[in-house]
């Protein structure tokens, strides 16, 4: 008892010194809660952050935890909480307001980056049998927290929960193995898992792999084992595994389910070709202070001490050639796992990971920090101790000297002040190894404060060069926006109770050139909108939202930074939050403005559910996204319609811009342009005052934009300047025949007395509907597997408007149509967990039993 209290104590230091370092760094920098700064960087900032806002709204009743009308055109929510939410210091959000989300991120990065350290000296001290020097148990965690990943990988903060939880792992891989005892192994890899499902699955995949290595170790350091035993443990560590997913299937299955609604349920084998990613070396070059991971350098810098002993290692006494030869192949192996590339796409899930490069790159620095710990294992007896440590100082200086040289490429970081913490520490290594006292204090008390101070300025180096490249919110910008767009949410819907969507013009982040990635927003403020950015979109709505002009822009989401007026109102958006004027729009005078931005009510908006007569007219889907909308509307009243009408223009080059003169018909019209291409023009358009509308052609540009023209003008003019050539496939420069699309929604409304009333709710609907002739009923929700839809009692199937939305042919008379959402595959998971439970409890009760026979085998 005496030893645990004494190992928890430097785990606690470890835990407590982090938390130190953090708060003295956001101090320092005044970051909040102690200034304005924010650690909300890259997609953290234009997705989670918002998402933040939805898991508060879970907490207080406001929104659905498995579906829910936010996402998107409504959504499984399966994948957006398994990703990001079910970490437990989540729980914390409830003690802030979504003004104060960059107060609460920032605490959790400093509270997660804590428990990384006292996960890493954890795992040493158990690991190891306390046979490290204490203070190098918690100058080695350290390490491990204040890596070059987990300080780049702050704006991805639910990824460190796989670097949180690796440490328990493999600690219960090694009891495994030493004991044949599953139990911390089966349950933190069910929390990896749990806790974000896809580190969870790095993590299961990376103990394949240091089974093998720790088996290879334990066989060379302990007895030797027959055929049988190894077997036995082999069969304990896969049936370990197999409980370990059963018992996490409950978050598994669901999530699985809604990958498989869009592109990224798909694995890519055509990228499993043998090839090297880069030059190997270039891990090397990469390992200095305030680096981070790019495409051709993964950066496995975890500090001077945990370097230097890795490198010590090999020169060590203390382990045999055999144990060492091991060592290398394994390291070896680790360099390939960053650049060759099916083992890169191994770890990558199958996936072209695009951005935030080498996302496994944890256990890179897991294992350097674990060499580094087999030699520490052993100093006590090292005869030669200080002078291996100062040969592995100058090696790794030389090396790194010398691939600095040749493959510098654009790798960030220091390299002068690497070799200067890199000599410090080799002096106070040497010195913690003194034979006299107060020499071997002083050395300690030196490498303890030069691990503090390494971990500050590593940690100061990368957050400032993020800071540099990457856009955030200050916390009182942040603040205020969110204060302002809640109160401008709440107060429409207060003004409006009914059911309909909302969109809008401009976000929180919106560049000068006008593009946006925060298409949240919805999520944050509780309404139900259009878009979303998540790792999990439905494919059959970015489909539909691409055919009306709202471009697919990556694996992630569609450009919807304006209103395309009739497709809006097809789809039920009845408001608009918009920065600007829009022909066709009302402003909603009573309603304060927020943000720079009006609420807007949109007069032709259809309402979420109605009734058309049953037609077989087909839609014809083109490239050309205005007559597509034209064919939609077609296709509802059941003859050919004109809403968007073609307009006559004529353009003129000059050099690298065109500039279009468009002309507008007598009537009511609000004029759209779409510029096609096949190649990024990187360009921007300009409105007839020069004033920037969009940039375009260029990453998370649209392609339908709004040309703002007065009712009474005759012709209106619009500029494209491109970066060098143009690369135009077809243009569109279409109106919308505001009188005709009044006159079409008028029709379909007047046909549409059949639905007496309706009730939409995120996880239940229910439709009334009385009619003395056959229709079809209409709705604008999208289709999901998870519905469960009866008709009258009776279980029914829908059928799909534009592949995407759910209709129904009903007969005359009254009918009740409900539908209850259950998320596809929660029971099936939930049975398999208490399935995997049951396992686990049947090994306990048969582990008595057997227990002492198998000792004896």
């Amino acid at each position: 008892m005496e030893k645990k209290k004494t190992y928890l104590k430097y785990c606690l230091a470890s835990f407590i010194t982090a938390v130190f370092i953090m708060l003295a760094f956001l101090l320092v920098e005044k970051y909040a809660p102690f200034g304005v700064n924010s650690l909300a960087t890259n997609d953290i900032n234009n997705t989670q952050m918002d998402l933040y806002g939805y898991l508060k709204d879970v907490f207080e009743g406001k929104n659905s935890l498995g579906y829910s009308f936010s996402m998107g055109l409504g959504g499984n929510t399966a994948n957006v909480v398994s990703y990001s939410m079910l970490n437990p210091l989540n729980l914390l959000i409830l003690f802030f307001d979504k003004a104060q989300f960059v107060i609460f991120f920032n605490i959790m990065a400093v509270l997660k980056i804590g428990f990384i350290a006292f996960a890493g000296t954890w795992y040493l001290e158990k690991r190891f049998h306390r046979n490290i020097p204490h203070y190098l148990t918690f100058s080695l965690g350290l390490g491990y927290a204040f890596s070059a990943y987990s300080l780049h990988q702050i704006c991805n903060i639910f990824w460190l929960d796989g670097v949180m939880m690796l440490p328990f792992i493999l600690y219960g891989l090694y009891q495994i193995i030493d004991d044949n005892s599953p139990y911390l192994f089966v349950f933190s890899v069910a929390l990896s898992i749990i806790f974000n499902w896809y580190t969870g699955a790095i993590n299961c995949i990376f103990t394949i792999f240091w089974y093998l290595f720790e088996t290879f170790l334990y066989s060379i350091n302990n007895e030797k084992r027959t055929f049988s035993k190894i077997f036995q443990n082999f069969c304990i560590y896969a049936l370990s595994g197999i409980a370990a997913v059963m018992l996490s299937a409950f978050v598994l299955l669901p999530t699985f389910s809604a990958v498989k609604n869009g592109n990224r349920g798909t694995l890519n084998l055509d990228l499993l070709r043998p090839y090297f990613r880069a030059n190997p070396l270039n891990a090397i070059s990469s390992d200095i202070i305030g680096s981070i991971s790019e495409p051709s350098y993964i950066s496995l810098y975890c500090e001077a001490p945990a370097l230097i002993g890795a490198i010590s290692y090999f020169f060590s006494r203390q382990h045999r050639l055999k144990e060492k030869t091991g060592v290398f192949i394994f390291a070896v192996f680790i360099i390939l796992c960053f650049y060759w590339q099916p083992l890169h796409l191994l770890f990558s899930m199958l996936k072209k990971a695009s951005s935030f490069f080498f996302r496994y790159g944890y256990i890179g620095i897991f294992s350097v920090i674990f060499v580094g710990a087999l030699f520490y294992s052993t100093l006590q007896k090292e005869k030669n101790a200080k002078k291996i440590v100062c040969l592995a100082a100058v090696i790794y200086i030389l090396a790194l000297t010398a691939c600095r040289f040749f493959f510098l490429g654009d790798q960030k970081g220091s390299t002068p002040m690497t070799i200067v913490i890199t000599l410090l520490a080799t002096v106070f290594l040497v010195l913690s190894q003194s034979d006299q006292k107060y020499r071997k204090t002083a050395g300690v008390v030196l490498v303890i404060s030069l691990t503090v101070c390494e971990s500050f300025l590593n940690n100061y180096l990368i957050q400032n060069f993020v800071s540099g490249q990457e856009q955030r919110d200050p916390a009182s910008a942040f603040s205020k926006y969110y204060q302002d767009e809640e109160r401008m949410v709440d107060t429409l819907q207060i003004y409006d109770d009914s059911q309909y969507r909302i969109t809008e013009t401009s976000t929180r982040n919106m560049s000068a050139d006008h593009l946006t990635a925060n298409y949240n927003e919805a999520f944050a403020f509780h309404y139900w909108g259009v878009s979303a950015y998540t790792n999990s979109p439905s494919d059959q709505q970015r489909n539909l939202l691409d055919e009306a002009g709202y471009r697919t822009n990556g694996e992630n989401y569609n450009i919807v930074n304006t209103s395309i007026l009739p497709f809006d109102s097809l789809i039920g958006v009845k408001y608009v939050l918009s920065s600007y004027d829009m022909n066709g729009l009302e402003k909603v005078s009573s309603i304060e403005a927020a943000n720079g931005k009006s609420v807007y009510y949109n007069p032709y908006a259809l309402p979420m559910v109605y009734m058309i007569s049953n037609n077989d007219y087909q839609a014809d889907i083109t490239d050309n996204h205005f007559e597509n909308i034209n064919e939609m509307y077609s296709s509802l009243v059941g003859r050919k319609v004109e809403i968007f009408k073609q307009l006559n223009y004529s353009e003129e080059t000059s050099g690298t811009t065109k500039t279009y003169q468009i002309e507008i018909p007598d009537g009511n019209f609000s004029v759209y342009g779409d510029i096609q291409w096949d190649q990024q023009m990187h360009g921007m358009i300009y409105d007839q005052d020069g004033n920037v509308l969009t940039a375009y052609s260029a990453w998370g540009s649209p392609s339908v934009f709004y040309i703002p023209s007065s009712p009474s003008a005759v012709s209106v003019s619009v500029s494209l300047s491109v970066a060098s050539d143009f690369s135009i496939t077809n243009q569109y420069f279409y109106g919308v025949d505001l009188d005709a699309l009044k006159s079409v929604t008028d029709e379909i409304l007047a046909n549409s007395t059949g639905v007496t009333s309706y009730n939409i709710q995120n996880t239940h609907v229910s439709i009334h509907t009385s009619s003395d002739e056959m229709q079809k009923l209409m709705t604008s929700l999208p289709y999901d597997n998870g519905w469960d839809i009866t008709i009258d009692g009776v279980k029914a199937e829908p059928d799909l408007f534009q592949n995407c939305l759910m209709c129904f042919d009903l007969s005359a008379g009254e009918h009740d149509i409900e539908m209850t959402y259950k998320v596809p595959g929660l029971s099936a998971g939930i049975f398999i967990s208490f399935a995997g439970l049951g396992l686990v409890f049947l090994y306990a009760v048969a582990n008595r039993k057997w227990r002492p026979k198998m000792k004896q085998a």
